[in-house]
């Protein structure tokens, strides 16, 4: 089925048979669930968004392989201006929900692998891109949308995976087969996962020849057995709440997702033992994914920005010149990152069979420059918001008769703004940014598409260096280095 509307969404993953844990128990039914009913929320949104006129022509795009209209994320770009779309619609729904502007993974990590299984084929004669474009074409066919399995847990850092006392702390083959093979591990932080259609899984870091059986790149369904995820604690829905406003309605849940001797059909592979292409595939996910960033993240800062300034007039220091200093940062902070993905997307390249690629180092750039301002962000809101944001009484206390009175009375802010807007306002900041919800964010934005550390690397290698050494060197004259 052609999913177009969230409605559809939401019946494409009622009745399905997935092994899935959560808080000690089983979850049966992921679309009634309280812990995964903000996940299904999430992405039902990014099917709603693409029925609205006037996004049409954002969240909806011509396939290159079928030519028929699908879903921005099922997309993969073949210019600048796809590119340039993908952050923009991402923007548009993080405005609404931050979790549904960063949920481009699927197609971030599709299109690498269309670049990165052109070049195998070409290189070595064998079928993967082949593969690629069949399972590309159902998947465009169905409009669906996926998670990815890219950390694996890793064990000991200093060993490589191939040198693990436990094999299976890396995700690897364990047999092979005329029909396909069987593979076995985990990966951790597998955003979505409950609530995809597919799963698709590729390897974590660059290998060695001695890591071949490491060097393994697969698309499943969650239904597939042997497949088992255990849930990260969260908060359930509460759609309504005082308390939750945005992660009791928008959330997506992570995964410990384990592959136990999870069989795989060969046409549903796309790398099997070349481990040479492991880490260009890694890289080239990093880069479309830390893109999505751009547009995602400044949406996140425009709805810090926005709280803080609210907090600000409703507090009765809006005019104060401390305050306007923190506001032009936020705004400095958002137009930044923003800026950093549309020149990454104007200046991308051409790779493989035609798929465009932003410019990695403005693109690394972008993304490290967030995940640092994030928590300057941060400061700023709490520092206007002030204290109420984490010692004010709960949802229950307001509805009590007894107390209600109290509540009204003592947290009046400025005249002309009703105490119920001021509470709204006090518990949506702290929902964003001091909750548990709040503290996934945090970590989110450093450890999110890679750490800050690994979007340095891309950077050194990426940028110019020799370029900037040879204009001085010719300016100054110098005969070395």
């Amino acid at each position: 089925m052609f999913i177009e509307t969230g409605n559809q969404y939401r019946q494409s993953l009622i009745g399905r048979d997935l092994e899935i844990y959560a808080g000690g128990e089983r979850i049966t039914e992921v679309t009634t669930h309280p812990l995964t009913i903000p996940g299904v929320n999430a992405i039902a949104l990014l099917y709603d968004l693409a029925q609205e006129p006037e996004l049409d022509a954002l969240m909806h795009a011509r396939s290159h392989v079928t030519g028929a209209k699908i879903h921005r994320y099922c997309h993969l770009p073949q210019s600048s201006d796809d590119l340039l779309k993908k952050i923009q619609a991402s923007r548009k729904a993080a405005e609404i929900s931050p979790i549904s502007g960063l949920a481009s993974w699927g197609v971030d990590l599709l299109s690498a692998l269309s670049i990165v299984t052109y070049t195998i084929q070409q290189d070595l004669a064998t079928p993967y891109y082949d593969r690629f474009l069949e399972y590309l074409r159902r998947y465009q066919a169905n409009n669906l949308w996926s998670a990815v399995g890219v950390t694996d847990v890793k064990g000991d850092r200093s060993l490589r995976p191939s040198e693990q006392e436990d094999p299976d702390l890396y995700v690897h083959v364990v047999e092979r087969t005329a029909a396909g093979i069987v593979v076995r591990g985990a990966k951790a932080h597998t955003t979505g996962a409950p609530v995809a259609h597919e799963l698709i899984v590729i390897p974590t870091r660059a290998l060695r020849a001695t890591d071949q059986d490491y060097a393994v790149a697969f698309a499943v369904s969650p239904e597939t057995p042997g497949l088992k995820m255990i849930c990260r604690a969260g908060s359930s829905a509460q759609e309504e709440s005082l308390d939750a406003p945005m992660s009791g309605r928008f959330s997506l849940v992570e995964t410990l997702t384990i592959f136990e001797d999870v069989f795989v059909p060969w046409e549903r592979v796309f790398m099997c033992g070349e481990w040479s292409y492991a880490g260009p595939l890694v890289e080239l996910f990093a880069t479309y994914h830390r893109h999505t960033y751009a547009g995602a993240k400044a949406a996140m800062l425009d709805l810090l920005l926005g709280a803080a300034a609210l907090a600000a007039e409703y507090n009765g220091v809006a005019d104060a010149r401390h305050i306007h200093d923190k506001l032009t940062d936020l705004m400095q902070t958002s137009a930044l990152i923003y800026a950093a993905g549309v020149a990454a997307a104007l200046e991308s390249t051409v790779a493989g069979p035609g798929t465009a690629v932003p410019d990695p180092v403005k693109t690394n750039a972008g993304k490290n420059f967030s995940g640092v301002k994030f928590y300057d962000a941060l400061r700023a809101v709490h520092d206007i918001a002030g204290g109420l944001v984490v010692t004010m009484p709960g949802e229950a206390d307001y509805r009590n008769p007894i107390t209600r009175p109290y509540l009204e009375k003592y947290f009046r802010g400025a005249k002309g703004i009703p105490t119920l807007d001021r509470l709204r306002l006090l518990k949506f900041i702290r929902d964003l940014t001091a909750s548990d919800f709040g503290g996934m964010w945090m970590v989110e934005s450093l450890h999110g598409g890679g750490s800050l550390e690994a979007e340095k690397i891309a950077m050194r290698a990426h940028y110019p260096l020799d370029h900037a050494k040879g204009l001085v060197r010719g300016l100054a004259r110098l005969t070395s280095g």
